[in-house]
C-alpha cells in the first residue's frame, strides 16, 4: 500500500535523526512547539501584558485545539498535567461498584483505581489476565456485570501496540463508563471519542508536545456520574469568587477536571502541537506509521527476530512493534543500537521500535543493518 507524500511543511517541523524510533516512550517535538512555548515564557518575563489573560486565552486555545482533534464541543475538554491526574479524577469520582481494567495496563491505568478501592470509594478493582495481550470483548466480558461502573483501557497496548476497538467495546458494555488511556493513539490515529466515555492522553508521546500537560474529554453522562472529588479552585465556575466561601460550584464544563494550578505551558504546546498535526491529518500521519510498520515486519522477519504480534489485521496494529534477537539481551541491544544511531525501548526484555510519520525508510533500514552488524 502506497501513501501520498506528507507535506513538506509536516515534515520540516522535525528535525529528529533518522535513527529516531522511541515515541512510544516519549518523542521529539516540532518547531512550532518550540517556538510558541519560548512565545509564552518571554511574555512572561517581560510582564508588559496581563498575565492572567494570557494565561486563561492559552488554556481555553488549548482546549479547543483538543477538541478540534477528537471532534468534540471544547466543553467536554478539560486539560490536566498527566494521563495519570485525568484518570485520577475519574477513580475518585466513583461510588461503589466495581472497575474492571486488563492486567497487562500500563500502571497509570492501574493506580488510579487501586487508590480509590484502598480510599473506599469504589468495592473491588476487577483485573482481566490478557494472555496474548488480545484485549478483546470476550475476555473482558465475564468481569463485567450490573455493579461495574467503569470498564477502563488503553486504545493502544504499550507493549505490543495491539489497538483496541472501542466501538466494539462500547456496543458490548453501554451500561458501564468507557474510560480510555489514549496515550499510545491520539495524535497519531484516529480515536473515536464518540463511542467513549473518557479521554486521557499525555502530551509527550504522540502527539509531540513535551511534557506538562494532558487532554482529558469526558462525556456528558461522565461528568453527571462522577463526582467532583479532586477538584481544586481553578475546577469551579467562578474561581475569583474570593467572598463566598468554598466549596464553590464546580464548572459546568469538563475544566472541573483541575485540582490547582492550570497546566499552561501544557496548552500552550497541545495548542501548537494540534496545529502540526492538522498540517498532514491524523489519518495521513496513521499511513506513514502503518507503512513504516509493515517494512518492520518484513525486515524483521527475514532477520530472524521474535516479533509479538497480537493483531489479526492492520485496524488492531497501532505505532508498535516489539521483538527479540534469539540469544541477546534486550538491554545490552537497546545500548548497540544506541551507539550506532537507532534509538529504540527496552520493556522486559523486549525491543520495542515506534516509528512516527517522519521515521523514513532510511530508519528501518539503520535498523535492520544495526541487527545484522551485531
Amino acid at each position: 500500500m502506497t501513501h501520498p507524500q506528507l507535506p513538506l511543511a509536516y515534515r520540516e517541523q522535525f528535525r529528529e535523526p533518522p535513527g529516531f524510533m522511541n515515541s512510544a516512550a516519549i518523542s521529539t517535538v516540532s518547531q512550532l512547539v518550540q517556538s510558541r512555548v519560548a512565545e509564552y515564557e518571554t511574555d512572561f518575563c517581560a510582564g508588559t501584558k496581563n498575565l492572567s489573560l494570557l494565561l486563561m486565552g492559552a488554556m481555553q486555545q488549548g482546549r479547543q485545539a483538543i477538541a478540534d482533534l477528537l471532534g468534540v464541543e471544547v466543553a467536554k475538554v478539560g486539560l490536566t498535567h498527566t494521563t495519570g491526574a485525568a484518570l485520577f479524577h475519574v477513580a475518585f469520582g466513583l461510588r461503589g461498584g466495581n472497575v474492571v481494567v486488563p492486567e497487562a495496563e500500563f500502571p497509570t491505568n492501574i493506580y488510579p483505581w487501586i487508590r480509590a478501592r484502598d480510599a473506599g470509594l469504589i468495592d473491588e478493582v476487577r483485573r482481566v489476565p490478557l494472555p496474548d495481550h488480545r484485549l478483546t470483548v470476550d475476555l473482558l466480558r465475564p468481569f463485567v456485570d450490573s455493579s461495574t461502573r467503569v470498564v477502563a483501557v488503553s486504545h493502544v497496548d504499550f507493549a505490543t501496540g495491539f489497538r483496541a476497538d472501542l466501538e466494539e467495546l462500547r456496543e458490548a458494555f453501554p451500561a458501564p463508563l468507557l474510560v480510555v488511556d489514549a496515550i499510545q493513539s491520539l495524535g497519531a490515529f484516529v480515536v473515536n471519542a464518540a463511542a467513549v466515555d473518557v479521554v486521557a492522553a499525555g502530551s509527550h508521546k504522540w502527539l509531540r508536545a513535551g511534557f506538562g500537560g494532558a487532554a482529558m474529554m469526558a462525556s456528558d453522562r461522565a461528568m453527571e456520574r462522577l463526582e467532583t472529588t479532586l477538584t481544586g479552585w481553578l475546577g469551579v465556575a467562578d474561581p475569583l469568587d474570593f467572598e463566598s466561601r468554598p466549596p464553590h460550584v464546580p464548572s459546568p464544563t469538563a475544566s472541573r477536571y483541575q485540582m490547582s494550578s492550570e497546566p499552561v505551558v501544557g496548552a500552550v504546546a497541545l495548542r501548537a502541537a494540534c496545529e502540526v498535526i492538522a498540517m498532514a491529518g491524523v489519518e495521513a500521519i496513521s499511513g506513514h506509521i502503518s507503512a513504516r510498520m509493515d517494512q518492520l515486519e518484513e525486515g524483521l522477519d527475514r532477520s530472524g527476530c521474535q516479533l509479538r504480534r497480537p493483531w489479526k489485521n492492520r485496524s488492531e496494529r497501532a505505532g508498535i512493534l516489539t521483538f527479540r534477537v534469539p540469544g541477546r539481551s534486550s538491554a545490552q541491544l537497546v545500548e548497540s543500537l544506541r551507539e550506532r544511531g537507532v534509538i529504540l525501548a527496552d520493556r522486559a526484555g523486549w525491543l520495542r521500535a515506534s516509528p512516527h510519520a517522519t521515521s523514513t525508510e532510511e530508519s528501518v533500514a539503520m535498523l535492520l543493518e544495526a541487527i545484522a552488524l551485531l
